[in-house]
């Protein structure tokens, strides 16, 4: 157990609130690191609507910019997760910078970037969200993921997601649809990729990227986890999913089901 408890002192990680708990991949990762680290921590949860008032009054840096946007698309664009840690009063943003200070304030804990890797994860990341994600898993999953979002967050990813898709976001991946039909088959060819990069890994360690848990993995199971929660275990999605690739997807979610817990 690491030093973080002492004194009750537990670090804040905050999450977006829906109708079935935590989603966001890219909070989940963070969680897991947590969780493998075995670092306690607390969730505090805020509607998408008030992240950047949340983000502001902690002093957090904006990850990213509003590149969407016509009339500012220089503005800081303010995301989950964030960490607070009250042991050092650190406010950090973005899963990456907050995997390497975990291995850097918590050094008895499982090391989630290893010395010399960080390049290697980035460019991991960009591969993956590339292949997978940004052009055809994410689009997918709007009609889902506002589905089950609370009305002030549904609000506000409606509004924004259009500004970034350039249309009303019934038509981003309309159920039934043709288009949908093909950013699934889009999807299934990434990770059809993505397992051409892991096959030379071999037996042992196979199901991880660099052969042990890293941080790698949690960019992959951050988004197995939103689908396997948003479209649900009983999904045709998910079914899917767990079984591609020789099952290798259900075999890497499942070395981290045991970290799968919200606090």
């Amino acid at each position: 157990m690491s030093d973080s408890s002492v004194n009750g002192s537990v670090i804040t990680l905050y999450d977006i609130p829906s109708t079935i708990g935590s989603w966001s991949p890219n909070v989940w990762k963070v969680r897991f690191a947590l969780n493998v680290k075995s670092i306690p921590h607390k969730t505090i949860w805020v509607e998408m609507s008030d992240i950047e008032s949340v983000a502001q009054s902690l002093g957090a840096s904006p990850p990213h910019l509003k590149t969407w946007s016509k009339t500012n698309p220089s503005a800081p664009l303010y995301t989950l997760p964030i960490i607070h840690d009250p042991n050092t009063n650190a406010v950090i943003s973005d899963s990456l910078p907050i995997a390497e200070y975990l291995d850097e304030t918590y050094p008895d804990t499982p090391t989630l970037v290893p010395k010399g890797t960080r390049a290697l994860i980035a460019g991991f990341n960009f591969g993956f969200m590339s292949a997978v994600v940004l052009d055809w898993l994410y689009p997918f999953m709007i009609p889902a993921l506002v589905g089950v979002m609370n009305p002030a967050s549904a609000d506000y990813f409606r509004s924004t997601r259009e500004m970034v898709f350039g249309r009303r976001l019934c038509e981003i991946s309309p159920v039934g649809s043709e288009l949908r039909e093909e950013q699934w088959r889009k999807v299934r060819e990434g990770f059809r990729l993505m397992n051409s990069w892991f096959e030379p890994n071999g037996v042992v360690g196979g199901e991880y990227v660099m052969g042990d848990k890293t941080f790698a993995d949690l960019v992959l199971v951050g988004w197995l986890i939103l689908v396997k929660i948003v479209q649900g275990e009983d999904s045709r999605e998910w079914k899917d999913v767990k079984s591609w690739d020789g099952g290798r997807w259900g075999r890497l979610i499942e070395a981290y089901k045991k970290y799968e817990i919200v606090f």
